[in-house]
């Protein structure tokens, strides 16, 4: 991990690394045992798997508007230089 930065390049590398960690964890989350032996359900399996899918998503997300961001900035330097 690197000290803060004021560069979109680095924040928006940084919330690109923070989704594909997110997609990874949510991947090995659908490799749990979601139902007991019992045949009851799971319900920690079921809450891990959703919170791991909400992280992922909103991972994505943000490095999407971090790159639109990014762009926009790059657009008006362009229209201003």
């Amino acid at each position: 991990m690197s000290a803060p930065s004021n560069s979109l390049d680095d924040l928006q590398s940084d919330i690109g690394n923070l989704a594909h960690l997110l997609a990874v964890l949510y991947d090995q989350t659908t490799e749990q045992q979601f139902e007991r032996a019992d045949g009851s359900r799971n319900t920690h399996a079921d809450e891990i798997h959703a919170l791991a899918m909400i992280a992922r998503d909103l991972a994505e997300r943000l490095n999407a508007s971090a790159d639109a961001c990014h762009h926009k900035v790059i657009a008006d330097r362009k229209a201003a230089g």
